[in-house]
């Protein structure tokens, strides 16, 4: 009998030991992926970044200087016509809103210089962009601050990507983000009204490349995501952090 229990107390402290080694390896293994995760994150914040910056120095450039020569032949012609031909006019307003719409591309690709004492200002930087073509609202009844500067930047881009996929669908009219702290968990969630999503190919593969962006982001940090499915509600994007970011 005492050898039995001898041998019994053997097996199991080697499968405790063997849990043991699992639960190391398994550790290791997701520290290691997390760490994976976060590279391919600043790659990508890097490439938005030198993108941003190449449309600035070279398209904003071009047009800058395209719309003061514009200007000058404009003023040279001023005395010598009654009126301003309407392709001259339109001309014109060409310029400047492609002027407007290369500088506001370049902002949105640049990464937000984000930290954890900024983000709510972050998010409400980004509700003012989004406001320029729907109506957005930032909802933060409280200051939130998130401990790792890391998280605070994911949380920004999460919720510029959320926006992005919401401009790629038909029909929104309206946009709320809302930023809680409840418990020590902080909950980002952004909710737009009922639209149609876009039903060509291309539209389909860039909502599904945007969506697995977003649960990496997540993941990154170790929160949470969801994604409900559209609906006549709209559709809301929720992710949470844990206390420990």
């Amino acid at each position: 009998m005492a050898l039995s229990s001898q041998a019994s107390s053997t097996a199991e402290e080697r499968l405790r030991e063997e849990l043991r080694a699992a639960r190391g390896a398994l550790e290791r293994e997701i520290k290691a992926r997390e760490r994976l995760e976060r590279i391919f994150l600043y790659a990508v914040e890097s490439e938005r970044l030198r993108l941003a910056q190449m449309l600035h120095d070279t398209v904003c450039q071009s047009l800058s200087g395209i719309g003061l020569l514009y200007r000058g032949v404009e003023t040279r012609l001023k005395p010598l016509l009654a009126e301003r031909p309407a392709e001259i006019v339109e001309l014109g307003a060409a310029i400047r809103y492609s002027t407007h719409e290369i500088h506001r591309l370049a902002s949105w690709l640049r990464p937000a210089e984000v930290d954890g004492d900024t983000l709510v200002s972050a998010l409400a930087t980004l509700a003012h962009l989004v406001s320029q073509k729907i109506p957005c609202e930032l909802q933060c009844p409280r200051p939130v601050r998130v401990e790792e500067n890391f998280a605070a930047q994911q949380l920004a881009q999460i919720a510029r990507e959320a926006a992005e996929e919401a401009f790629r669908c038909r029909g929104i009219e309206r946009m709320t983000i809302s930023l809680l702290r409840e418990n020590g968990v902080t909950r980002m969630t952004i909710w737009h009204d009922g639209g149609e999503p876009g039903t060509d190919t291309e539209a389909e593969s860039d909502a599904a490349l945007g969506r697995e962006l977003l649960e990496l982001r997540a993941s990154a940090i170790g929160a949470s995501l969801a994604v409900s499915p559209m609906s006549e509600e709209g559709r809301t994007i929720t992710c949470k952090l844990p206390k420990h970011c």
